[in-house]
């Protein structure tokens, strides 16, 4: 059996203010951010989390590649971020600048940095295949989380 309290609620809201509740034959959502939006930093903060929950190799503000390679990929820093030069130039690049090729480590702050311009090099891919694809927030995000 259906729980009717919350039509009731929306008949009731109507009655009394004559105001719809609903959209397109939808609730309507309350004002403010559509539930399908997102920004492209919440987006690199999922990337994140998604590849690094536990945020490995984080210890007193820097991140460093993990030691140990029966659990983890030794070639990533931060939150899925390769040091190889073939897999990731801007990465790579970056620590040859600073020196820290032999003894590689980064920042916070770098680490989000150097995330968010490898994924805007990678951003273009999937805004094609958003063109051809009506996807939802959490679909966007899942589709990001694959091409990560």
């Amino acid at each position: 059996m259906r729980n009717t309290s919350a039509f009731r609620e929306r008949f009731k809201q109507w009655k009394a203010t004559g105001e719809l509740p609903y959209e397109a034959g939808l609730p309507k959502y309350e004002i403010g951010k559509d539930p399908d939006e997102y920004s492209e930093d919440e987006l690199i903060e999922y990337l994140g989390a998604l590849e690094n929950p536990g945020k490995v190799g984080l210890k007193g503000g820097i991140w460093r590649p993990p030691t140990d390679s029966t659990k983890y990929d030794i070639n990533q820093i931060g939150m899925g971020l390769d040091i190889r030069e073939k897999n990731n130039p801007i990465v790579y690049n970056f620590l040859k600048s600073k020196g820290r090729l032999g003894n590689p480590y980064l920042t916070i702050e770098e680490e989000k940095m150097l995330r968010k311009k490898t994924w805007l090099q990678k951003k273009p891919i999937l805004d094609r295949f958003l063109k051809s694809h009506d996807l939802s927030k959490r679909g966007i995000f899942t589709a990001a989380g694959m091409l990560w």
